[in-house]
């Protein structure tokens, strides 16, 4: 039998409340703030852009059809369960009761409800499992979705994941975010903002280099031994009042110090310049152009509704034709941002 099927599996833990199949954590699924039934939002025809609004919306509830009809007697109709809903994205949704966002099932999927949402990054790491595979996204507000970067670490999807705006501080203790068989470091700015957190598989030569780091860019840089090279990676995340001058002061002090150290380096993370457009990414392509540094992301990472799609998350290497494969895609767990991630040519024991 399977190992991950149970003999006697008992009762689902979280059905859905139409048609009763479990709503895993990687796929979009709500909860009824009234009956407390998840839902998964193919089963109820609630669009990808309701569910998203849903999801970053601390006080918004939601309520099923079930729960927000009026209630007649039996004599009239019964009120079942499993009826198929209509478009719930006209529904009146009440506002008074608050409801985190740990009432949603932050990771997504896409038009198929039970279609993973790391599957493409599933598919490269299948295809390569010997090779070093580093994530990065931002993630907006760490506490209410650590359960989905839990579950991605646990299957082995990435080596290294660095993940930035992670909004929490010194009151977060590090034990609400550890994962068995990971190593994590820090970089909190506060609850309102910034903030990086990282994670490296535990059987990884791996050691944080706070000497190393930026001054102001938010950092956390990290050394690890790949195969027979070591290798130095820094997340970042700039924020976006940062001024180009300051920025460009603290680059340049700091670079100069890591190419003293090492052959092989990546950044990675927000850098919060648009690299679809060479005016407002003037600054960071002129850091490249000074260390040699090539970006490997080429589409767009960043989507709004009030602007056309950017690209502010960078990968940056000093040796590009060094990676083996790249992926950029959207998740459901960041707000705005895609996860985007590189899988290195050097490889490395993972039995």
């Amino acid at each position: 039998m399977s190992g991950d099927i149970a003999q006697n599996p008992g009762r689902i833990k979280y059905p859905c409340g139409i048609c009763r199949k479990p709503t895993e954590k990687n796929q979009r699924a709500i909860q009824c703030e009234d009956c407390l039934f998840w839902h998964h939002i193919k089963c109820i025809n609630m669009s990808i852009h309701v569910y998203d609004e849903l999801s970053n919306k601390i006080r918004e509830s939601w309520f099923c059809k079930s729960c927000t009809l009026p209630s007649f007697t039996n004599s009239f109709f019964e009120i079942s369960i499993n009826e198929e809903t209509d478009d719930l994205s006209n529904l009146p949704r009440h506002s008074t009761t608050i409801s985190g966002l740990t009432d949603v099932n932050i990771a997504s999927a896409n038009d198929n409800m039970h279609e993973d949402v790391f599957e493409e990054l599933k598919k490269v790491r299948s295809s390569n499992t010997s090779n070093l595979m580093c994530g990065y996204l931002n993630i907006n507000s760490l506490r209410y979705k650590f359960e989905c970067i839990k579950d991605l670490l646990h299957r082995n999807l990435v080596d290294i994941l660095f993940l930035s705006e992670t909004k929490i501080d010194e009151s977060f203790p590090n034990a609400q975010f550890c994962v068995d068989n990971f190593t994590m470091w820090r970089a909190d700015r506060n609850q309102h903002g910034g903030g990086l957190i990282a994670y490296v598989r535990s059987d990884l030569a791996a050691d944080r280099k706070i000497q190393l780091e930026f001054s102001d860019v938010e950092s956390i840089g990290i050394e690890a031994a790949i195969g027979n090279k070591k290798w130095f990676f820094c997340g970042i995340y700039k924020p976006p009042s940062m001024s180009d001058n300051h920025f460009s002061t603290d680059c340049t002090k700091t670079i100069d110090k890591i190419i003293s150290k090492y052959d092989n380096y990546i950044f990675i993370g927000d850098f919060n310049y648009n690299m679809l457009n060479c005016d407002k990414s003037a600054m960071i392509r002129e850091i490249c152009d000074i260390f040699n540094l090539k970006n490997i992301i080429k589409k767009a990472t960043c989507f709004t509704k009030i602007a056309k799609a950017t690209l502010l998350d960078l990968i940056l290497m000093n040796h590009d034709c060094d990676f083996k494969k790249i992926c950029n895609f959207g998740t459901g767990i960041s707000d705005v941002h895609n996860f985007i991630s590189v899988q290195l040519n050097s490889q490395y024991n993972n039995e």
